[in-house]
């Protein structure tokens, strides 16, 4: 087994078929890396960077020169389809339902099939290790566990899920 864990950021909040960054971490079954990388999409919408009514303005590190020169949704969905139905993968998102609602609204826009993986959130499992009953994002938990990370940067995101994940089972003893 291996695990991939994966952040997605959309360049419009209203929008959520816009996708401009899928973060991808992948590591074995120990947590060793084996490879990280951000791929860059062309949301092919105009961008909102002012946040939604939920949230305010947030800093994706978005280069828009680099995605108007990087490909469609349409053109990275094969990779994306290989790596998220691949068997051997364990699949891990922190706060990962709206990423997912994001995967299948850019899937239904550009009209690909949906991607069919199951998925487990680790801010429900930090959640439920915690015994809370409120949710914690990324930076909270990073700074109880002594991790670094750029937030809203879509691998570093993936990356400090993955290291949330092992966390927890570093902490319980469990796999």
């Amino acid at each position: 087994m291996k695990y991939l864990a994966f952040d997605i950021e959309a360049a419009n909040g209203y929008k959520l078929h816009s996708i401009c960054s899928i973060g991808l971490v992948a590591a074995d079954e120990n947590f060793n890396i084996l490879w990280r990388k951000n791929v860059w999409i062309n949301p092919r919408s105009k961008y909102n960077m002012n946040g939604t009514k939920n949230r305010g303005g947030i800093d994706l590190h978005l280069d828009k020169a680099l995605l108007k020169a990087s490909p469609d949704f349409r053109h990275v969905y094969p990779e994306l389809k290989r790596l998220f139905e691949e068997e051997d993968y364990f699949i891990i998102g922190h706060a990962v339902d709206s990423d997912v609602r994001m995967l299948n609204a850019a899937c239904t826009h550009f009209g690909c099939p949906s991607l069919n993986f199951t998925f487990t959130c680790t801010q429900l499992l930090y959640m439920m290790y915690k015994g809370e009953k409120s949710v914690r994002g990324l930076a909270k938990i990073a700074d109880e566990i002594g991790l670094q990370f750029v937030q809203h940067n879509s691998e570093e995101d993936a990356y400090a899920s993955l290291m949330t994940l092992k966390y927890l089972c570093e902490s319980t003893g469990l796999t």
